[in-house]
């Protein structure tokens, strides 16, 4: 039998109130398990420059190695 992955969504609410708008375009993005966590933090993932689409499943591997006993993961998308 497969172990199944957890499942990951995200919650953008952190970026969309610092920034004022949703995340979108190229960059270097944050993303943690934790709402408003210490950004040395080993809960806080940076992804190199890359969209926000493939810095979303960059978070979403990682965060699935690490939690694999999970069955839903929260990333919080960080300003």
């Amino acid at each position: 039998m497969s172990k199944r992955q957890p499942v990951v969504e995200f919650d953008s609410t952190p970026f969309e109130f610092s920034h004022g708008r949703c995340p979108k375009g190229r960059g270097s993005w944050a993303f943690s398990v934790e709402r408003n966590p210490d950004v040395t933090s080993p809960a806080v993932l940076f992804s190199p420059s890359m969209t926000y689409g493939e810095a979303k499943r960059f978070a979403r591997e990682h965060f699935r190695k690490l939690a694999s006993h999970e069955s839903h993961i929260t990333l919080y998308v960080l300003s």
